[in-house]
């Protein structure tokens, strides 16, 4: 997800140069590379400079009302089968629509049916095992900066291991479980 095909005059023109030094010259992709370029640096947890970050905070800023299609594409190796489309939903706050929780019923295990996916979760609830970086923030307590998290800590065998995910914690996870959305399948 952090490769992005260019021409090759383009790839020259940016070298090795941070977002201080080079924009790209589309203005209309100008914010998605900031918060695309974010995303690296949170993911493997790299370092930032004090000039970076007033540069990204700029972009913030000044992107804040801009709607960014980010549609990550299916890693390789993974059995998902669903695809993503491009999409220009998800804004720079990635403020995920609010979706009633799911509220467990007190009946043993239910058995397979039309309101389960092929993974076993619910279709109403969100796979932290195939789901999309988009998805994973339908999740309250997943957000931008842990999305990525969840994606590269993959597979999960349960929830409870969404705490080696950096910042949920067990009341994160507590919270997580309580809202019924999240599902290993």
């Amino acid at each position: 997800m952090s490769l992005i095909a260019v021409s090759a005059s383009s790839n020259r023109s940016k070298s090795d140069r941070d977002p201080n030094d080079w924009m790209p010259t589309n203005s209309d992709y100008k914010c998605e590379y900031a918060v695309s370029w974010t995303q690296v640096k949170s993911r493997w947890s790299l370092s930032i400079d004090a000039d970076q970050k007033k540069t990204l905070l700029g972009f913030a800023s000044e992107c804040a009302n801009e709607k960014l299609g980010f549609s990550p594409r299916e890693p390789v190796g993974i059995g998902s089968t669903a695809k993503s489309s491009p999409s220009a939903a998800p804004s720079p706050s990635n403020t995920p629509s609010p979706t009633p929780p799911q509220t467990p019923s007190a009946s043993s295990t239910p058995s397979p049916s039309a309101t389960q996916g092929a993974s076993g979760c619910r279709t109403s609830q969100v796979d932290i095992n195939t789901a999309s970086i988009e998805e994973l923030m339908r999740i309250k307590h997943i957000s931008t900066a842990r999305a990525p998290d969840v994606v590269s800590s993959r597979p999960y065998t349960s929830l409870d291991q969404l705490t080696r995910v950096k910042g949920i914690a067990a009341g994160r996870l507590a919270g997580i479980k309580a809202e019924g959305i999240a599902c290993v399948g």
